[in-house]
């Protein structure tokens, strides 16, 4: 059977011409100006209330009728995306919203109702059952995504739906979200239990797969090994955790891809960080590794530094600490400074969990700019036509403009980067059983 090349989110958005690259007429969120007073970051307890009423707002834009199951719009409509639901999005906004149950006790009826729609979405195959990479919500209804690359079926997806339905049985005990976590557990993990290749719409398979999806293969296959002991999981996970392994470079990162032969254009500084949330002290270094690309000091091989500068040198940053993370697409430079706000939260998770005074006053700092980031980007910005709340969503992304390279802010709100934001501010940990389940 032919292999196809696998799609990235960011691929898709860059094709599209809407990722890190300028795109005429997009409005992106308000900009201070140089020597302007820009609004002020809210504190955690405020910040975390605004995220979760993004969250909730982001489900409410999808045209279902009040209280159905909803998946959630993964980004504004300034994007120019429509009302497209990434189901990663979605898997991580019912974590979120179950570790904020403690915030708002609304936050309970809208994980259910994600989970609701994507236990709705799962396709039956094999024994098992998978999820397509994003579903267009226009309606009302969940049809899976038409556009190039959307229809994929792929198993970071499949994992991280998984997970989000695992944590739903363990609060509810609805066997429903159980079974769909098992079912996707047993796609994921293949006939043969080690490991199935991502496929695209047509049922082809998929090469490049990418590191970050057997570490959340390998948290899925852990949190069913507790739900369901004699399900056969941890032989499944001890597959995956060897895949993750097989990705170690000599210099200690966690290659793109477990392939040792292909090149790593990209080392996404949540990576190693997520092994050892994961996978445990073996990974331990992995935050330490991925600050050190961070300050730019100590990183090796082809990984870039991609972080924000100080507000005195360009317009378009947010007051605060250093913030990092990398990012690369095929065919498009990495620029710099600029960041990635989901990557960055993933790695707050990280450094949080992991405890410690450096790990938590360094979590802290990530996640003092991304707070600059909510109070000061997006402004104005609307989910299918409803004003998005004041300061409540997390940009995917922004760059310092530079006309010459004709690259602009990726300032559009975006439910996964949010979502992951509110679990970092929360102090929760969506890879452990129990990891959700925070006292006020």
């Amino acid at each position: 059977m032919t292999s196809v090349e696998l799609p990235s989110r960011r691929t898709f958005l860059a094709a599209a011409g809407v990722a890190g690259v300028a795109v005429a007429g997009l409005p992106v969120g308000a900009r201070p100006a140089v020597g302007a007073t820009a609004a002020p970051a809210a504190s955690p307890s405020v910040a975390a209330r605004r995220a979760l009423a993004f969250l909730s707002a982001a489900v409410d834009a999808s045209p279902a009728a009040a209280g159905a199951p909803a998946l959630a719009r993964s980004y504004a409509d300034q994007l120019g995306l429509g009302a497209l639901a990434f189901v990663a999005d979605s898997a991580a906004a019912v974590c979120a919203c179950l570790a904020a149950a403690h915030v708002s006790p609304s936050a309970a009826t809208t994980a259910t109702r994600l989970g609701d729609a994507l236990v709705a979405v799962l396709e039956d195959a094999g024994g098992g059952a998978f999820v397509r990479q994003a579903y267009d919500v226009t309606d009302g209804t969940l049809a899976p995504a038409t556009a190039p690359g959307l229809d994929a079926a792929r198993t970071g997806d499949a994992a991280r739906v998984g997970i989000a339905l695992a944590h739903l049985s363990a609060r509810t005990g609805s066997p429903a979200y159980l079974d769909g976590a098992r079912r996707l557990g047993r796609w994921v993990a293949g006939p043969s239990g080690a490991g199935r290749t991502s496929v695209d719409g047509a049922g082809r398979p998929l090469v490049g797969g990418e590191t970050v999806q057997e570490v959340e293969a390998a948290a899925l296959f852990g949190l069913l090994a507790s739900l369901d002991p004699m399900g056969g999981w941890p032989a499944a996970r001890a597959a995956a955790s060897g895949a993750v392994e097989s990705a170690t470079r000599p210099h200690g990162f966690l290659g793109a891809s477990r392939d040792q032969g292909s090149p790593d254009t990209v080392a996404p500084v949540d990576q190693s960080a997520l092994a050892y949330l994961v996978l445990g002290d073996k990974y331990s270094g992995g935050a330490d590794r991925s600050l050190a690309v961070a300050a730019g000091s100590g990183a090796r091989g082809r990984a870039t530094r991609v972080s924000a500068s100080a507000p005195s040198n360009a317009a378009a940053v947010f007051a605060g600490p250093d913030l990092a993370a990398v990012a690369s697409m095929p065919g498009i430079d990495v620029y710099e400074p600029g960041v990635w706000t989901e990557g960055t939260a993933r790695l707050a998770v990280s450094l949080r969990a992991r405890g410690g005074t450096a790990g938590a006053a360094a979590a802290d700092r990530l996640l003092a700019v991304l707070r600059s980031a909510q109070a000061q980007a997006g402004a104005g910005q609307t989910l299918g036509g409803a004003a998005v709340p004041t300061g409540s969503g997390i940009v995917a992304g922004w760059t310092v403009p530079d006309p010459d390279a004709g690259v602009d802010a990726f300032e559009v709100v975006h439910t996964g980067a949010t979502a992951w934001f509110l679990l970092a501010q929360l102090g929760a940990n969506p890879y452990a059983l129990g990891g959700l389940d925070l006292a006020g």
